[in-house]
């Protein structure tokens, strides 16, 4: 079983950085590169003001200088470091204004997720220093994130069926030749008619011997629904 505790590996990694004199150094240079004061900003109110003018402005710029730190340290470049390094240069570490990075860790993180009429996936980026526990406890953790849609591409590809048993009729006698339709139902000859249109004309025929409303469907509706049958994974 993974704990909670082995998501710290980076916590303590990054405070085992933190006294370092070339570690110091980068997060002064930060500061006097974007106007934050050599010992951090002291409360929130002060914090939000920098957000609000020189973040805004120079929001590009910040991020440059924040990944090049992390690339001087050997640490990863992932969300989670970003946010350790971020929180350091703006406050010393002591004040938690950041709202934590969902999927995101200190050695793996989800980088993108995709769903397709295939079915979906979710890509996980595995950085320098991860161990077996790590990615364990991490899809542990995030399962809720990760786990992949049961959905076949989209929401409007499966939408439930308004009338299960018609179509049920229809993809049986959709399986039969044209030519044999076109007999059972008397089609003079030159007549063009598709073979959806059969298939619907049939299936109502067999609705009004019992007494059922016919049903009006177009040709592309009813091989849309025998096409989504077809296709269905459920």
């Amino acid at each position: 079983m993974v704990t909670q505790g082995d998501n710290n590996r980076g916590k303590k990694l990054f405070r085992k950085l933190i006294p370092g004199e070339r570690f110091h150094q980068g997060i002064v240079r930060i500061r006097d590169l974007f106007s934050i004061p050599p010992r951090g900003l002291t409360n929130r109110i002060k914090i939000f003001r920098w957000y609000s003018t020189t973040y805004r402005e120079k929001k590009k710029h910040f991020m440059v200088e924040i990944n090049r730190f992390l690339r001087a340290q050997k640490l990863p470049q992932g969300s989670w470091w970003r946010q350790q390094v971020i929180k350091q240069v703006i406050s010393n570490g002591e004040i938690d204004f950041l709202s934590p990075v969902h999927g995101a860790e200190p050695f793996v993180e989800i980088i993108d997720k995709t769903a397709t009429k295939r079915g979906s996936s979710t890509d996980l980026r595995l950085y320098e220093g991860a161990k077996t526990r790590d990615v364990k406890g991490f899809v542990d953790r995030n399962w809720h994130i990760i786990e992949p849609s049961q959905r076949v591409g989209t929401h409007k590809n499966v939408r439930s069926e308004s009338d299960p048993d018609f179509t049920d009729q229809a993809a049986e006698i959709y399986k039969r030749p044209k030519k044999e339709l076109d007999l059972e139902r008397g089609t003079k000859k030159g007549l063009i008619t598709t073979k959806g249109a059969l298939v619907s004309e049939i299936i109502n025929g067999q609705r009004k011997q019992l007494g059922k409303t016919p049903k009006s469907i177009t040709d592309d509706a009813l091989k849309a629904r025998i096409y989504r049958r077809k296709k269905s994974q459920r």
